[in-house]
């Protein structure tokens, strides 16, 4: 009896060996098909997922809608993008105006107010003797129906107050026409920058921004300045904090 029990037991061990034998020789044919390159053949080959490659999508087509953040008081230094509707970032504010590439970008601050979407002023810090204005030669109102514009430039030295009507110019540190400055709204979510500029009635409109050329101007009605709108492109303008520029 005791021999026959040993031959079963020996029986068992070698078929045991041989299974394992024809697992190595599968393994080994499966790996000689190389590595698995999705995670599909991983798991037909009994590995666990791969890690991911790339735990977050590193392309945005708006590069940078950087976040304004920080408490009431605190000034914040960034630069002004201008984007289209689609997203994609199609320049900066310059001294000048308009600059396609950041080479041409100014540096502006300003100090989060109370409420943190009440108007501010920009200061231009590249530039510190400038301001950012609404600028125009003359008495403008905006609004629809009006075929009239004012200009965006960092050109004037002095500050106009939060919903005043325009300022001669001559009161803020430029020879001529009227101007406004502290007009804008930064959204504190997305950065996005509201415009709102007062007419001299004490009606406030929140203009348009287009960009055609080097110039940079505000309207309330685009159609009613021009028939021909293929050469003037609409944009938003967006504060960012954490693009820099090279001064």
């Amino acid at each position: 009896m005791l021999s026959v029990m040993r031959l079963a037991a020996f029986a068992v061990l070698v078929l045991s060996f041989l299974s394992s034998v024809t697992d190595v020789s599968v393994a080994a044919r499966i790996v000689g098909r190389g590595t698995p390159t999705t995670n599909a053949e991983r798991l037909a080959r009994g590995l666990g997922p791969a890690r991911p490659r790339r735990l977050y999508s590193g392309t945005r087509t708006n590069a940078a809608r950087a976040v304004p953040s920080g408490s009431a008081g605190t000034t914040l230094r960034g630069v002004i993008k201008f984007v289209k509707s689609d997203g994609s970032v199609f320049g900066y504010m310059g001294a000048n105006g308009y600059s396609s590439g950041i080479n041409g970008a100014d540096t502006y601050s300003y100090t989060i107010p109370t409420p943190a979407t009440a108007v501010v002023g920009f200061t231009d810090v590249t530039n510190t003797a400038y301001r950012l204005a609404a600028f125009a030669s003359s008495d403008k109102h905006l609004g629809p129906g009006y075929g009239t514009v004012v200009y965006l430039e960092s050109i004037v030295s002095g500050a106009t107050p939060a919903g005043s009507g325009p300022v001669s110019s001559e009161g803020i540190g430029y020879f001529g026409g009227v101007g406004e400055t502290t007009i804008f709204s930064v959204d504190p979510n997305t950065g996005k920058v509201t415009i709102q500029w007062v007419n001299s009635d004490g009606s406030v409109v929140n203009p348009s921004i287009y960009v055609s050329g080097s110039t940079i101007f505000l309207t309330g009605d685009l159609a009613a300045v021009t028939s021909n709108t293929d050469s003037y492109t609409l944009v938003d303008m967006y504060y960012d904090t954490v693009t820099t520029t090279v001064l």
